[in-house]
């Protein structure tokens, strides 16, 4: 079920802050199902963005890090060794599929596939709030 703060605390969230609070709900849901992670990584400047997408380690131009709306998470064998490979039911799964439940925005890199044809996604370490979609808001006028 989606977390609603709003009645709770009486304003609606900027973005960062529903991001950071969401995300902590998932590393208390990691902690109490014993699935050791630890982030690696979370702002990403511009030029560090482009120069990820032009050596073809990051599939977009502008990413949800820039924005400050996504983290990734390494998850840990038994001898805090990072778990490179993802397979169905592993800690990515879990954390991805509880994730996912906490608001309708969130989204789990494990489910970016290069064709629907895959059987698991390509960044199982990246969890997103994405940006509302929709009509944009008319320009100000001065």
């Amino acid at each position: 079920m989606p977390i609603d703060s709003r009645p709770a605390l009486g304003w609606e969230m900027p973005d960062r802050t529903r991001f950071l609070f969401l995300m902590s709900r998932l590393l208390q849901f990691a902690e109490e199902n014993k699935i050791p992670v630890a982030c690696f990584y979370f702002y990403r400047t511009e030029a560090e963005q482009r120069t990820l997408f032009l050596a073809g380690k990051s599939e977009v131009a502008h990413s949800t890090h820039q924005d400050w709306l996504a983290k990734d998470l390494f998850v840990f064998d038994e001898d805090w060794e990072p778990i490179w490979e993802h397979t169905a039911g592993d800690g990515y799964s879990r954390l991805g599929a509880f994730w996912k439940t906490l608001d309708p925005r969130c989204r789990w890199g494990g489910d970016f596939r290069h064709k629907p044809s895959d059987p698991l996604g390509w960044d199982p370490y990246h969890f997103e709030l994405a940006k509302p979609r929709g009509p944009l808001a008319p320009p100000l006028r001065a």
